[in-house]
């Protein structure tokens, strides 16, 4: 009869229930565990929070500084603007924190302490090696150990002495003075000297840069906020303040450059114009002194005079178009680190030209940068936000590349446009007279060259007062203050509630860790969700002292005899006792029965994964209880290895099973009979295994062992065959075939679920005859043991 495996069932039709079941029996498992290290747990945390409270949190201290954008307020812009970008970006350069690093001795550092409770003051030299110092504080005398990896020293002791005499440490590149307060109680501390791209590292972790825009009627001013996070809120107050000061004297001091480079190029223009001044004014000079009668018209003087601005003109054009030519090669060739700032100076170029379509596209850059400044922080390069950031940033830089094109071609237009004028106005000077036509070139040489002078003095003398002045373009507006440590009942719930969770972790952790990585079955609903089988029953731990077996042999049957005492006392089915073990193994009967009861040859097959997992008990026992339903029942141990029915039932080991299947007699009524062994329980006989054998697996594939199987089923109405465990052996799916049906032996948390479905598979002709699973030794509930009261006495 072919049994087919149940369906495994959807997600919809997936019981809660069973791993409500199933933790609930894990948590009971594990209670020992559970009580021991929750309330552990939570005194530790008691202590923590009684002890030692909130750990100190981290603070920022901020300082606000202004930002002049000095577009219309300086002479140099025409020679290089620095945009509110790029001084900013100088707060966070690896060269200007190395200067603040050095000034303020960062590389000393302390983790457990602030350092104005330990020292009073410290200096480290540039050339002091990495190390960690150790102050130690045994019986009135103190220790500095120093230790250096790469020195191969590890707590060598640089100073030591009494308690009196520590005031100060000199050594290995540093010079610390402590605090008058901390040697009045002084204490164990260490500090430490790290390297100094270490330091800068630090600072540029916790160091935050936010830049705001104010519009007004006046124009636009902005300013930015710097703040460093830390718990020693004493040292990132001075540390910010101190970036803060520096800051302004590099804006001043790059202000300052900027102005003297300059004044430096205005000045050589102003020299050259001058000379072109006093050049073309003394050839006009010379040429009225030679001929004193020639005269120009007042027309003629204002022809001149369009044509001197029409060439300042044009030459302003050519310039402003060899700029924008040039900064348009240097925005094609620029690399992603460059491409900012040559975006940001095209824009501020083209504002200044009057061209619209600049504002509106500095307006997106502005937002992109921003944009791109937040992700780069807390995003990797290849993120889709930094990618569609990175593509909308290439999308403004072809826009600002087109403006750029359009202005040159607009410029050299205007350019060309002015040339034309300029001839059109000669063309129609070619009809004076030769003397006129030259003293009309040298003014208009003269007029041009007066104009550029004007110009360039004009932008001269700005440059000489802005550089008198010396006005920063940035100022502090507001000084860090120390941040004040508070911490609140919002601290201690946090600490609480993580508290609670590791304790949560450590008490349920483990159990549940264990549990995941467990293969085997508890219960029931883990056998049949486990399993494609269908689930028979749940077998308890059968554990009956002999003497009170005995007794209950001796009262509810028939006098036996005297071997009785050797018996198997876990034969617990030979007695009629209202017992919820014996119930269930004559439920597990009557299953069996009824997945049997169209066959006319019952014959049960018992196997296990691995061995002591107690299939043989359960054989023992069923049989016994097939034999009290009257019916005639042989037990055949076909364990030829390591038979262990003819111990359980106190009988002869040979002759048996083995001995019949080596044997070459004839088959006969008799030499069946000769293997059959009665028992003290009625209707029940018992073949043992037989002596072992070398080669069982080649004995139980002859012949002899089907035609005996078949005798037997006239004889007997049910025979059970206890075979050796599936893991060890492939005994059971050689027989297999010849039975009606297997029952599956599983121990309660000890058969690996997973290496049983894995054997299985090897076998899939005798996977379909399994009938179903029986769990041995499990643990059954309080209402199963009561099954006597409430079925036996009324």
């Amino acid at each position: 009869m072919e049994h087919a495996p149940p369906k495994q069932p959807t997600l919809k039709e997936l019981d809660i229930s069973y791993y409500i079941t199933r933790y609930t029996n894990l948590l009971w498992r594990s209670k020992l565990w559970i009580l021991i290290i929750a309330p552990v747990c939570t005194a530790i945390l008691f202590v923590y929070l009684l002890k030692f409270g909130p750990s100190k949190p981290e603070l920022e201290a901020s300082v606000m500084i202004g930002l002049e954008n000095s577009d219309s307020r300086s002479a140099v812009t025409d020679i290089g603007e620095t945009t509110q970008l790029s001084r900013l970006a100088l707060i966070r350069a690896k060269g200007f924190l190395s200067d603040i690093v050095d000034l303020l001795f960062l590389r000393f550092q302390m983790k457990k302490y602030s350092l104005h409770e330990v020292f009073d003051s410290v200096f480290v030299d540039t050339i002091a090696p990495p190390a960690r110092y150790d102050l130690t504080i045994e019986e009135g005398v103190f220790k500095i150990l120093f230790t250096n990896k790469s020195m191969n020293l590890k707590k060598k002791i640089v100073e030591t002495g009494s308690l009196q005499q520590l005031e100060k440490f000199s050594g290995g590149g540093i010079s610390v003075v402590f605090d008058s307060t901390f040697l009045k109680n002084p204490h164990n501390v260490t500090w430490f000297i790290v390297r100094q791209r270490d330091a800068v590292d630090w600072l540029l972790k916790n160091l935050t840069v936010h830049d705001q825009n104010i519009r007004s009627s006046y124009g636009r001013d902005n300013f930015a906020g710097i703040s460093l996070k830390g718990r020693d809120y004493r040292r990132i107050t001075l540390i910010i303040n101190t970036i803060a000061n520096e800051f302004v004297k590099k804006s001043l001091s790059f202000k300052k450059r900027r102005s003297n480079d300059a004044i430096e190029v205005l000045e050589k223009q102003l020299n050259a114009a001058a000379d072109q001044v006093a050049t073309t004014q003394a050839a006009v000079r010379e040429f009225r002194n030679n001929h004193p009668s020639v005269a120009l018209a007042a027309e003629l003087q204002s022809s001149i005079s369009n044509m001197a601005m029409l060439e300042s003109s044009m030459h302003a054009s050519r310039n402003y178009s060899a700029e924008a030519q040039r900064i348009s090669n240097q925005l094609s060739t620029s690399t992603e680190a460059d491409q900012n700032l040559l975006i940001n100076e095209a824009l501020l170029f083209l504002s200044r030209q009057g061209v619209v379509a600049a504002a509106v596209l500095e307006n997106e850059f502005n937002l992109l940068s921003e944009q791109q400044t937040t992700l780069s922080a807390g995003y990797a390069k290849n993120h889709p936000q930094v990618t569609e950031n990175r593509r909308q940033m290439a999308t403004v830089k072809a826009k600002t590349l087109n403006l750029l094109s359009e202005y040159t071609k607009s410029a050299a237009n205007e350019s060309y446009q002015q040339s034309n004028r300029i001839q059109e106005i000669t063309s129609r000077m070619r009809g004076l007279p030769v003397q006129q036509l030259q003293l009309a070139e040298l003014e208009r040489n003269a007029q041009v060259a007066s104009q550029i002078h004007s110009s360039v003095l004009g932008r001269y003398n700005e440059a000489k007062i802005s550089n008198a002045v010396e006005m920063p373009d940035a100022f502090i507006m507001d000084y860090a203050i120390e941040p004040e440590e508070y911490i609140g009942l919002n601290d201690y719930l946090k600490i609480i509630g993580m508290g609670l969770f590791g304790i949560l972790l450590l008490t349920f952790g483990p159990p549940v860790l264990f549990d995941l990585l467990d293969k085997t079955a508890r219960s029931k609903s883990e056998v049949s969700n486990y399993l494609p089988f269908t689930f028979l029953e749940a077998i308890p731990v059968i554990d009956q002292p002999l003497k009170k077996h005995t007794k209950k042999i001796k009262k509810e049957t028939s006098p036996l005899p005297t071997t009785i005492r050797q018996i198997d006392s876990k034969l617990i089915t030979a007695s009629y006792s209202p017992d919820y073990t014996n119930e269930i193994f004559r439920s597990l009967r009557s299953k069996l029965m009824l997945s049997l009861h169209d066959i006319d040859t019952k014959r049960l097959l018992i196997t296990s994964l691995g061995p002591n997992e107690g299939k043989s008990l359960i054989s023992a026992n069923l049989s016994i209880t097939m034999a009290q339903q009257k019916l005639k029942t042989v037990l055949i141990d076909g364990d030829i290895r390591r038979g262990v029915q003819h111990n359980t039932f106190s009988l002869q080991k040979k002759p048996g099973l083995s001995d019949f299947l080596f044997s070459e007699d004839a088959i006969t009524p008799e030499s069946i009979a000769n293997l059959l062994q009665s028992t003290h329980v009625p209707n029940l006989s018992v073949i043992s295994s037989g002596p072992n054998v070398p080669n069982p697996s080649e004995l139980l594939g002859l012949p002899r062992l089907e035609i005996l199987i078949d005798q037997l089923s006239k004889l007997f109405d049910i025979l059970i065959l206890d075979t050796p465990p599936l893991g060890v052996s492939v005994d059971a799916a050689i027989v297999g075939k010849f039975f009606s049906g297997t029952v599956l032996v599983i121990k309660h948390g000890v058969t690996n679920i997973v290496a049983l479905k894995k054997r299985l598979k090897e076998f899939p002709n005798f996977q379909e005859n399994i009938i179903g699973t029986v769990l041995n030794q499990t643990i059954l509930d309080s209402s199963m043991k009561k099954y006597k009261y409430y079925t036996y006495h009324y």
